[in-house]
């Protein structure tokens, strides 16, 4: 019955919400000017310490955004950190038992194309707040429980809002409560920090960004042959397959590896198409034996390689690349070894 009772607060809360666009209070004489106001230090101190992490999208926190975990560079959707602190904000040091409890009891949905993909509560004290179960059923709301007197609560979401949504300004999110309702459109989530003094003894604090798109370098496999020159395995050349992740081929590769006489072992080659001679990429890097049959590190049946590539070109990005050749269940003479590898493209960088 209690659990009932409370549905039925949220359902009032949300009907409230409906009758305006600004900030509302229905707190009694006592509630002050709720014009917006710039977050105090302390109260952003809170957000540095509570709010989500921006870079984490959902990584580190338990997500409940099925089928919005795609990249949001290619994705049709925006991501948004929203977090909510409210209570006794600038009270926080004052005795509890000196200031009146606040009933911050309320919702927040998206009315947008969107979802609500992460959920953190800040500071709820168990037995006393919690979240509601509707949280669970229906990804477009999250519903409370929140008591304050002398503290703090508040909680943190990351949402998702499809990007070609036809009315930019409409209302995307709905955070309701008895004290204070407000609606946000997506241009004001993008960046958004606020302020709003309740009460004397009460507050509430808004900070809102949209995350940067997420970039995923392309990467993709290599797939060829290792053949040793003579039975040391000390020199030789490679060849094979240059694919996308997906296993589609977009280009080969070949190259001479060899040891210096200081007794480094290099590799060179390139990447050409499939069809033509036209070079793609460079590749360099060190290889070594890995292959302990005869002894360690000097058996010539197994081995690995890493080493970059780069692009056609001055200062073009390049990558990454790394794998092995051979195989313990093979002769440790034989010549040809199998080649398997793995190439990533650093995006954000050149590689020198």
């Amino acid at each position: 019955m209690k659990i009932i009772g409370l549905f039925l607060a949220i359902a009032v809360v949300l009907t409230l919400a409906g009758c305006s666009e600004k900030p509302v209070s229905t707190l009694p004489a006592e509630s002050t000017d709720l014009s917006a106001r710039v977050i105090p230090p302390d109260v952003q101190r809170l957000f540095n310490q509570y709010a989500l992490d921006m870079n984490a999208q959902s990584n580190s926190e338990p997500s409940r955004s099925v089928g919005f975990n795609t990249d949001v560079s290619n994705a049709p959707y925006d991501a948004y950190v929203v977090t909510f602190i409210w209570g006794s904000l600038l009270n926080v040091a004052a005795p509890s038992a000196t200031l009146p409890v606040t009933d911050w009891s309320g919702s927040l949905t998206v009315n947008a194309d969107g979802k609500i993909g992460t959920t953190k509560p800040i500071a709820f004290e168990a037995g006393q707040d919690y979240l509601l179960l509707t949280f669970r059923y229906d990804p477009k709301v999250v519903g409370w429980v929140s008591l304050t007197s002398g503290d703090f609560d508040g909680i943190s979401f990351i949402i998702f809002l499809r990007r070609v949504t036809p009315a930019a300004s409409a209302t995307a999110i709905t955070f309701a409560t008895t004290p204070f309702t407000l609606r946000l459109t997506a241009n004001q989530m993008a960046s958004f920090a606020a302020y709003y003094q309740i009460s004397n003894t009460s507050g509430i604090a808004v900070l809102s960004q949209r995350l940067p798109p997420a970039i995923t370098c392309p990467s993709g496999l290599m797939v060829g042959h290792w053949v040793k020159g003579n039975a040391t395995g000390d020199r030789g050349a490679f060849n094979g397959l240059w694919l996308k992740s997906n296993g589609d081929t977009i280009g080969v590769f070949s190259g001479m590896f060899w040891t210096e006489n200081d007794g480094r072992r290099l590799f060179s080659g390139n990447v050409s198409g499939v069809f033509t001679t036209q070079i793609i990429a460079y590749l360099e890097g060190k290889w070594y034996y890995d292959d302990p049959r005869a002894c360690a590190l000097c058996g010539a049946g197994f081995g690995r390689f890493s080493g970059y590539f780069r692009y056609p070109g001055h200062n073009d990005n390049g990558g990454i690349l790394q794998g092995q050749f051979g195989s313990l269940t093979l002769p440790a003479n034989q010549l040809d070894l199998p080649l398997t590898g793995t190439w990533t493209v650093l995006c954000d960088r050149s590689v020198n």
